[in-house]
């Protein structure tokens, strides 16, 4: 568990996502853990990486009072109409739309991350993501080009 919490803390800390989510995925794809069993431990996990990551972020001016403003009301809301569902979802379909959320969000970061690397044409970092999304989706594609460009 220290490792998972590690790397779900390190995540949380680089790109702002809720290392709750990260740990219960781990949980349930390495350890077995049902997903309703830890979503407690994912939204614990979840204010603590939060408050440590707005600390941090305050300290270099980059938190938006103002957005926070309208999000935080809304997201109780959210989290108490989820909470509920998730107790009434059997085990499996909540494996299934877990995984599905995680699917679709990875996806879409993706095509953005893409979509902005054509846009401003940056070699080194256009050459990166085109290597990893065709070495993906191409086997040969690796064998052909060779290793991963570096950004210089």
């Amino acid at each position: 568990y220290i490792g998972l919490g590690l790397f779900a803390g390190t995540l949380s800390g680089i790109f702002g996502i809720g290392g709750g989510a990260l740990v219960l995925l781990g949980l349930a794809a390495f350890y077995g853990v049902p997903v309703v069993e830890g979503l407690a431990i994912a939204l614990a996990l979840n204010v603590t990486n939060a408050l440590a990551g707005v600390v941090q972020h305050t300290g270099k001016g980059r938190v938006l009072w103002q957005e926070l403003k309208v999000l935080i009301p809304a997201a109780i809301i959210g989290v108490a109409i989820g909470a509920n569902l998730a107790h009434e979802l059997p085990a499996d379909v909540m494996r299934v739309v877990f995984g599905g959320f995680f699917i679709f969000m990875g996806m879409m970061l993706a095509r953005k991350g893409w979509t902005a690397a054509k846009e401003k044409k940056t070699a080194a970092s256009h050459k990166i993501i085109e290597y990893l999304y065709h070495s993906y989706f191409d086997p040969y594609y690796k064998k052909l080009n060779g290793p991963c460009p570096r950004l210089e």
